[in-house]
């Protein structure tokens, strides 16, 4: 029984320097160390307990470490158990509730699509767009986000993902017509996604069948999922 306790202790030790890792992460775009949490994320563990633990994380598969540099950056794996985390710690409703406290004031304006997705595209800092199945009808903004999310990458990784950029943009339509989305939201993590399948994308999509429509956003990997999500969710409800 003891020792079961101090497993269950242990395994609650990581996910809760995962979550911290994460959101380090998020703020930070490199590779987050041990000393880094020590000193700015509020961890009361010594570097060679955090260190431990970012061992057994990356040997689970939820962290992954870069040859030249001493700190881990999460998996596609790690940004799942994540995002299962905030939904039951309840972070998605709050920035839901957030996000439709600030629009009851936009609502009409947020019924013209073109204003909504400008709108979308600039809260989430992603591209933004609706699908119409019915109508077979696409509009779409912020091209600008998925290029500002690889400006800043050295010349070796920025040729690559511009050809999957431009791959991105010439089968756009057809992709977003084939996917099947079976729950809301459906999130789509780094390679995994089939409308840009890269380690510095994700798209969060939300269907609407009783309207018909297809509502979703494409952005950086390290995007605050809870609030946008919870900005997906507001906008659904109105428009």
């Amino acid at each position: 029984m003891r020792r079961q306790k101090e497993i269950n202790k242990r395994k609650n030790r990581h996910h809760w320097i995962l979550e911290k890792l994460i959101q380090a992460y998020i703020e930070e775009g490199r590779p987050i160390a041990s000393r880094f949490l020590v000193m700015h994320c509020k961890v009361n563990f010594s570097p060679a307990t955090i260190r431990n633990d970012f061992q057994k994380l990356t040997e689970e598969g939820y962290l992954y470490k870069f040859h030249f540099s001493s700190g881990r950056v999460p998996t596609d794996k790690a940004w799942e158990f994540f995002l299962q985390a905030r939904e039951k710690e309840g972070a998605i409703e709050n920035w839901e509730r957030k996000w439709l406290n600030k629009i009851k004031s936009k609502a009409r304006v947020l019924q013209d699509g073109e204003k909504t997705l400008s709108f979308l595209a600039e809260q989430s800092q992603s591209f933004s767009f609706c699908y119409f199945p019915q109508k077979d009808r696409l509009i779409r903004c912020g091209w600008k986000y998925i290029l500002l999310s690889v400006s800043s990458e050295s010349e070796k990784i920025i040729l690559p993902e511009l050809q999957k950029i431009a791959d991105f943009i010439e089968h756009f339509e057809q992709r977003i017509k084939e996917i099947e989305i079976k729950r809301n939201p459906l999130i789509l993590l780094g390679r995994y996604n089939p409308i840009l399948p890269s380690e510095r994308f994700s798209a969060i999509l939300w269907r609407k069948p009783k309207r018909d429509k297809i509502l979703g956003i494409i952005g950086n990997k390290r995007m605050p999922y809870d609030k946008n999500i919870g900005l997906l969710r507001a906008i659904a409800r109105i428009y």
